[in-house]
């Protein structure tokens, strides 16, 4: 995925998960879900799912190339200023408004695995 420009709607909406997770601030994290949640309107239930998905291990992938396990591309959990979580689906950095244990999007995921059986 090209994090520069996305080609389509699709990459659009993976890259958009993608930013909504590992934006440095809440606002420019509910900024990039808004975007992305009306863009995922455009796509059906299977490119949604294969979207989570190719986002779930761009972020897995991301955090493997910085070279420490975790989060650490996205979250550097020893100089935070503030205690924080992350979801362990993904390991990203858990917003206030999200569950003690995954992330908006992880639990979407799921449901949506969840709906399939």
């Amino acid at each position: 995925m090209n994090l520069e420009k996305p080609n389509n709607l699709y990459e659009a909406v993976v890259m958009g998960l993608f930013l909504s997770v590992t934006a440095p601030h809440d606002k420019q994290s509910e900024e990039a879900r808004s975007l992305t949640e009306s863009l995922m309107e455009g796509l059906s239930k299977t490119e949604l799912d294969r979207a989570f998905k190719e986002a779930e291990q761009y972020l897995k992938s991301s955090s493997e190339r910085s070279g420490v396990g975790g989060m650490s591309g996205v979250c550097n959990c020893d100089e935070a200023q503030e205690e924080h979580e992350h979801c362990l689906g993904c390991e990203c950095v858990l917003n206030w408004n999200e569950s003690e244990n995954y992330c908006r999007w992880c639990e979407e995921r799921m449901a949506l695995e969840k709906a399939k059986l």
